[in-house]
């Protein structure tokens, strides 16, 4: 065969697979939205830490009344998926060839199918990874759940693939007649038969009962979203949203209307005025005001105000420090002060924070000068800066309320709540709402997080369970000594800038002089918004918890400014915990040169950074890249958002090394090593987790004497009256854990 004949075959050959690669194209766009979901929960289960943990949590903590709602869900997203993907492909579009019931009709059978039993079926293969990979203490639940789940997997195929032979053998004859003799060329949803018609309306009223059993407070309120789990509301959202999608590319088809391109344009366009993000001021405040922005009260129309605002933190630092100084016993110099610096990181930075803090505070509880008298103030960033306030309100609580339980009990017990399924639930149903609506209606999923953390503290301290839904500025109001200052960092959309929430300075004339180029958030909108609003104002990383509106009543240029997550400016907390360090050295209070003269109280200043991931070290990670060797996909496109991401941590570690370096200041990182699990982002611990982060804090596997429990013990021994011990040669030092080694 000639070389032209061979270039003509390959070039018709070529055209051949072309034309079937289209029309087979032509077939999945009929069913494109039933594609969408799958490969949404593949996504999902594939690259969502926080999804593989809450499977975790469901599994190993055997919370059964979840379980059940998963399996239900599972076997619901399933049906709902195969049923629609089924019935679209049913329907001739006059402008799809493809949906000519001639063309791929096998395909058209059984892709529905696969997609059905492809929802339980990729969860049964999660779980059962997991339940291979989990510790042996924690396995039994796992594989319950992992049986559990294939037993739906195959139920669900079992119906979709034999559902006539099974309706022939168990006589239900005019079932099997009617699957046997449906029709496959619909021209309008009006042809098809009373009774898929009835199950299509069915579920549309059941995606209002669910939009609005969402938008019920009261349901938050009783535990409705948490009794269902995250994974079971998101399942139900993704197989309700199926059916609205559907029946949009229906219209889309049958009509010739480009109807997702004007949806997107509509909510581009509602997108101008329906923000609904804005932040509680006060305890009872809304996300939005009546079909608009709501302009927040000023700071001096408040009813009450920070006993610090009219300090700042250098005179609040005298005070502080004389009445320190004036309760130790004789001679007791130096005097160790702390500054705790908290990192980000959901709620493993939440729980790691808390858990380190409360154990040191058991630790000298004995003391009538206990750990938390000593520490000045805690800088917070996302995850850290929640962990800081419920240790605060710890603090507060034990003032009054006298409790007896520990300190660590205490926030286990609130920290191994669900703190995503409310968050959730808003955001796929009265949030997502939202989006398609011109003006604003709702409050939004970042009231949901903040009334989450306020229900499990009120669980856990039934004596005084409305300390976070109290004002920020009450933690100092009874003894505005006892309880340390808390600094929230976040980051300013319009600027970049740092954003500080804290009690101090808010009604002085001048800001703060300690802090530069930073917003004060208390100076804008006051210091009456509830403690969980303060803490999560930092905690803003979406886009499960979104930026929030601040009115800044025309003191800037726009008179709305928008605050995310501290952690893009720094995710260490380290450059507000060095300008405070700053403003305490130069007090000249710090024992050694230029400190107070001999017989007079001085201080021994130390940072307590708490990072909350094990640290691999840039030259480990720069080792490990040159030795990969992989191509990157689409680099010129990933790159660049992967840069800004990655320099979150780089610009925190950063600020780390220039707090190890500022003089006379001394530096001491509690880090947590990876056990078993590696704790992710997010708002759900597993047990598991929690187990392995909180043995750490008095014990030390494989990690020598440089670990977390070690340095813990170093610091009861300095707040316990050792203050000459010097700090130990290997604490100068980051902790490096045994999986950060080069392998």
């Amino acid at each position: 065969m000639s070389t032209p004949i061979r270039r003509r075959n390959f070039v018709v050959w070529l055209h051949n697979v072309w034309q079937r690669i289209r029309v087979l194209t032509a077939v999945l766009a009929i069913i494109r939205f039933n594609l969408l979901i799958p490969a949404l929960l593949a996504a999902t289960l594939l690259f969502a830490d926080q999804m593989i943990d809450i499977l975790r949590a469901v599994g190993e903590d055997e919370r059964r009344a979840s379980v059940a709602w998963l399996l239900a869900m599972c076997a619901f997203a399933g049906l709902v998926v195969w049923y629609s993907a089924r019935t679209m492909l049913r329907f001739r579009f006059a402008a799809n060839p493809a949906s000519d019931p001639k063309v791929h009709p096998r395909l058209k059978r059984v892709l529905p199918r696969l997609l059905g039993v492809s929802i339980p079926g990729m969860l049964t293969l999660k779980v059962f990874e997991l339940a291979c990979t989990s510790s042996a203490e924690r396995t039994r639940g796992l594989w319950v759940f992992t049986a559990a789940l294939a037993i739906i997997t195959a139920l669900v195929g079992i119906y979709v693939f034999k559902r006539r032979r099974i309706a022939e053998e168990t006589g239900f004859t005019a079932l099997a007649s009617s699957e046997l003799n449906e029709k496959r060329d619909l021209a309008q949803w009006r042809e098809l038969p009373d009774t898929s018609r009835r199950v299509l309306i069915a579920l549309l009223a059941l995606n209002v009962v669910v939009l609005l059993l969402f938008m019920w407070g009261r349901f938050y309120a009783i535990g409705g979203p948490v009794a269902l789990g995250a994974p079971a509301i998101l399942l139900l959202g993704l197989g309700l949203t199926t059916v609205g999608g559907s029946i949009v590319v229906y219209i889309a088809n049958h009509h010739g209307i480009p109807i997702i391109l004007l949806l997107a344009l509509w909510t581009l366009v509602c997108s101008l005025a329906n923000d609904n993000h804005m932040a509680r001021v006060v305890p009872d405040g809304t996300s939005h005001g009546f079909l608009w922005r709501a302009h927040t009260p000023a700071p001096a129309q408040l009813k009450t105000h920070s006993p610090l605002g009219d300090q700042s933190l250098d005179e609040y630092f005298k005070a502080w420090f004389k009445d320190l100084a004036g309760r130790q016993p004789i001679k007791a110099r130096p005097i160790p002060v702390f500054i705790v610096s908290a990192e980000g990181g959901g709620l493993r930075a939440a729980y790691w924070t808390a858990m380190a803090l409360a154990q040191l505070e058991d630790d000298t509880a004995n003391n009538p000068l206990p750990f938390s008298r000593h520490v000045i103030a805690i800088s917070g960033v996302s995850g850290g800066s929640v962990g800081a306030a419920l240790f605060d309100a710890s603090v507060a609580s034990r003032m009054t309320s006298g409790a007896s339980a520990s300190r660590r009990q205490e926030i286990d017990m609130m920290l191994k709540q669900d703190f995503l399924s409310d968050t959730l639930g808003a955001m796929l149903f009265p949030d997502l709402l939202q989006r398609f609506l011109p003006l604003p209606v709702f409050n939004d999923r970042a009231i949901a997080l903040d009334q989450s953390f306020e229900r499990a503290w009120a669980g856990a301290h039934p004596e005084d369970g409305a300390r976070f839904k109290e004002s920020f500025h009450e933690l100092w109001r009874k003894d505005p000594h006892r309880v340390p200052v808390l600094f929230f960092n976040s980051t300013v959309v319009e600027t970049g800038q740092r954003a500080i929430n804290t009690p101090i300075a808010t009604l002085t004339q001048d800001p703060d002089p300690a802090f530069t180029d930073t917003l004060s958030v208390g100076r804008l909108i006051g210091t009456e918004l509830p403690l969980s609003t303060a803490a999560l104002l930092s905690a803003r990383f979406t886009y499960v918890s979104p930026v929030a509106l601040i009115d800044t009543h025309g003191q800037h240029d726009p008179n709305w400014i928008r605050l995310a997550d501290g952690g893009y400016f720094d995710n260490s907390g380290a450059v507000t915990a060095q300008e405070i360090a700053r403003v305490l050295v130069d007090s000249h209070l710090v024992c050694g040169a230029g400190g107070p003269d001999p017989g007079m109280p001085c201080m021994r200043l130390i940072v307590l950074h708490l990072p909350n991931e094990p640290e691999t070290p840039t030259a480990v990670l720069n080792e490990k890249n040159k030795n990969r060797g992989a191509p990157e996909l689409m680099s010129e496109v990933f790159a660049p958002v992967q840069t800004l991401l990655n320099t979150r941590g780089a610009r925190g570690a950063q600020a780390v090394s220039f707090l190890h370096g500022e003089p006379n200041v001394e530096l001491l990182t509690l880090r947590p090593c990876t056990d078993k699990v590696t704790a992710p982002l997010g708002w759900v611990l597993s047990a598991q987790v929690r187990s392995d982060m909180a043995k750490q804090l008095t014990e030390c596997k494989e990690a020598g004497g440089n670990c977390a429990g070690a340095r813990i013990a170093w610091v009861d021994g300095l707040v316990n009256g050792d203050s000459t011990t010097a700090l130990l040669k290997e604490f100068s030092q980051p902790p490096v854990c045994p999986a950060a080694k080069i392998q």
